[in-house]
C-alpha cells in the first residue's frame, strides 16, 4: 500500500471518486471474506459521496448487501 495526493477541482468530483473507490473496495474485500464491516462519519464532503455511492450501488449487482 501507498500514499498518494490527489487534487480534485470541486467537492462532487471528490463525492464522485471516493464512492467508486469505496464501491470497488467492498467489492472486493466481498469475494475474499463473508461480511465487510464499514464505519462511517457525517460532514458535508462525506454525505456527497453516500449519495453518490447510494446511486452506484443502487441496482448493482456487484453488491452483496445481504448481510
Amino acid at each position: 500500500m501507498y500514499t498518494r495526493v490527489v487534487r480534485l477541482a470541486t467537492e462532487q468530483d471528490v463525492a464522485d471518486v471516493v464512492a467508486a473507490r469505496l464501491l470497488a473496495r467492498i467489492v472486493e474485500l466481498q469475494q475474499t471474506q463473508p461480511l465487510v464491516h464499514l464505519c462511517l462519519t457525517g460532514g458535508d464532503a462525506a454525505n456527497a459521496m453516500y449519495e453518490k455511492f447510494a446511486d452506484m450501488a443502487e441496482g448493482a449487482d456487484i453488491l452483496d448487501i445481504s448481510e
